[in-house]
């Protein structure tokens, strides 16, 4: 039980942290801007296959509507509120906050980091090649 409640070496640490920044950032900008643009497109799909889904439903409903009694116009209803989930796909694609984020994790990586009472060299110049 005492094992638990020992802090990590720092030198393990330091090692765990280089592995995944080397796993997560490769050294040619080449290769980060192909994984952007390749995760851009997988966005871009993802929106066309919600908005062609969104449709196709949709018509169906007003379909149903259209052959059955044609009172109230009740597909309203759920286009009205899958709608609002369209739009919020919509503007969550066009403000893309990813380097922001990217940032703000760091910085709280930072934090937590000073917290548990690292030296701040120990882990500085981990993330000076990577995030600055």
């Amino acid at each position: 039980m005492a094992y638990y409640n020992k802090p990590p070496d720092k030198e393990y640490i330091r090692r765990q942290i280089e592995d995944i920044l080397e796993e997560k950032f490769d050294s040619t900008p080449e290769t980060r801007i192909r994984r952007q643009i390749e995760k851009r497109i997988q966005q871009r799909k993802g929106l066309y296959t919600h908005l062609v889904i969104y449709c196709g439903v949709i018509i169906f409903l007003w379909l149903i509507w259209a052959f059955t009694d044609q009172g109230f116009p009740w597909p309203i209803f759920p286009m009205g509120g899958w709608g609002i989930g369209i739009l919020a796909h919509i503007v969550s694609y066009y403000n893309d906050n990813s380097d922001k984020q990217e940032r703000i994790i760091n910085q709280m990586v930072r934090d937590e980091l000073k917290r548990q009472s690292y030296q701040e060299s120990d882990y500085d110049s981990l993330f000076d090649d990577h995030f600055r």
